[in-house]
């Protein structure tokens, strides 16, 4: 689980669009991708997420794709 600390939409393989957000909590960041996917209602700066999948290296950085995913309700 960890704070969404950014989230931008990319352009993916063959121009597939993808939502991306980079999730940071106290051992460091992980970035999230969402293939197809511009935005997901709840997904945005500040909030918390919690997220499950396969972790692969993607541009030089951890990254899940598609993974399952909880919005936390707000921390404190």
């Amino acid at each position: 689980m960890g704070r969404i600390h950014k989230v931008r939409v990319q352009p993916w393989e063959s121009g597939v669009v993808s939502l991306e957000c980079t999730i940071v909590d106290a051992t460091g960041g992980i970035d999230v991708i969402f293939l197809g996917r511009r935005q997901i209602p709840g997904i945005r700066v500040g909030k918390y997420l919690e997220v499950e999948g396969m972790v692969f290296e993607c541009r030089e950085a951890l990254a899940i794709m598609n993974p399952e995913y909880t919005l936390i309700p707000s921390q404190g």
